[in-house]
C-alpha cells in the first residue's frame, strides 16, 4: 500500500468531484405526527481531501447524516453521491462495493470484532475487497507499524486500552484506502492523552490528503478540521472556516449556536 498513491488520487479528485455531495436530504423517523423529522432539507458538499467537523446540540440529526452519508441509513428524499457516484442510482451491489472499498468508519465504540487480533480485525477489510490472504496480512502490518501498534498486532480487542482499540479502529478504516473516513465521535470514549494520539493521526492522515468528515462535541477536536459546519433540527445552520477563526473564539461560538 502506497501513501504516494493516496495523496495523488486526493489531488487528482479535488479538481474533478466532490468527495461527498449531499443534497436536499430528508429523514424522517416514526410514525406520522408522532414521529421526529431528523434531517430536514439539509445539503452538504465535501471536497477531496478537506476535513469537516459536524458540530450541534444532541439530538440535532448529526449521527443520522453521517450513517446516511456511509449508506447505513436511508433517507426519504435528496441525493448522496461519494466520489462521483450516486448511491440512490446505484445497485445494491455497487453500494455493498461503495462499502467495502471507498466509505470507511470510525466509531465512538470502536466496533472491533472481540475474538480477532488487532492483526485480523485490520485484515478484514482489506479481504472483503479482494486482496489475498498474504497480502491482506502484510498490508495490515504496514498500517499498524504506521500507526505505532506493530508490537500489539497479536492482542485482541480485550487486552488493548482503549486508545489503542480506536487505533486499531482506524487503522483499518484507513487500509482500503477509502474516498472517504467517517468518524462519529472518535474520541467521544477516550480519555485526553488518548484522544491526542487519535486526533495527531487523523491530522498525519488529512496530511496525506485524507478527506474526513466527523461528528463531535468536544470544540478542541473539531478545531483541527478545515471547517466546522453547526447543525440544528436537522439542518446546517452555520458553518466557519478555520483559518479565519482565532482557536481561542472557537468555543464562544459553538455555545453560541448551541444556545439558539
Amino acid at each position: 500500500m502506497s501513501a504516494t498513491r493516496s495523496t495523488t488520487s486526493f489531488s487528482e479528485e479535488r479538481d474533478v468531484v466532490p468527495a461527498v455531495e449531499a443534497i436536499d436530504l430528508w429523514r424522517h423517523l416514526g410514525d406520522g405526527g408522532t414521529g421526529t423529522q431528523v434531517l430536514n432539507g439539509l445539503s452538504l458538499t465535501v471536497q477531496a481531501g478537506e476535513w469537516v467537523s459536524i458540530m450541534g446540540p444532541s439530538g440535532c440529526g448529526k449521527t443520522t447524516l453521517i450513517h446516511a452519508l456511509g449508506g447505513l441509513e436511508g433517507i426519504d428524499a435528496g441525493s448522496i453521491s461519494i466520489g462521483g457516484c450516486d448511491l440512490g442510482d446505484a445497485s445494491e451491489r455497487e453500494r455493498a462495493r461503495l462499502r467495502r472499498t471507498e466509505i470507511a468508519y470510525v466509531f465512538q465504540q470502536y466496533n472491533l470484532l472481540s475474538d480477532l487480533t488487532a492483526l485480523e480485525n485490520v485484515m478484514l477489510p482489506l479481504r472483503l475487497a479482494g486482496r489475498s490472504r498474504r497480502g491482506a496480512r502484510r498490508e495490515a502490518h504496514v498500517m499498524l507499524q504506521r500507526l505505532g501498534l506493530e508490537k500489539r498486532a497479536d492482542a485482541v480487542p480485550a487486552r488493548l486500552s482503549g486508545g489503542e482499540q480506536q487505533r486499531v479502529a482506524i487503522a483499518r478504516a484507513l487500509a482500503i484506502e477509502p474516498v472517504v473516513l467517517l468518524a462519529d465521535e472518535p474520541t467521544g470514549a477516550l480519555d485526553a492523552a488518548a484522544s491526542g494520539h487519535v486526533l495527531d493521526l487523523l491530522r498525519d492522515q488529512h496530511r496525506a490528503g485524507q478527506t474526513i468528515v466527523m461528528v463531535t462535541h468536544d470544540h478542541r477536536v473539531a478545531a483541527a478540521a478545515d471547517r466546522i459546519v453547526m447543525m440544528r433540527d436537522g439542518r446546517l445552520v452555520e458553518e466557519h472556516h478555520l483559518r479565519a477563526v482565532h482557536p481561542m473564539d472557537l468555543p464562544g461560538l459553538v455555545r453560541l449556536e448551541a444556545e439558539r
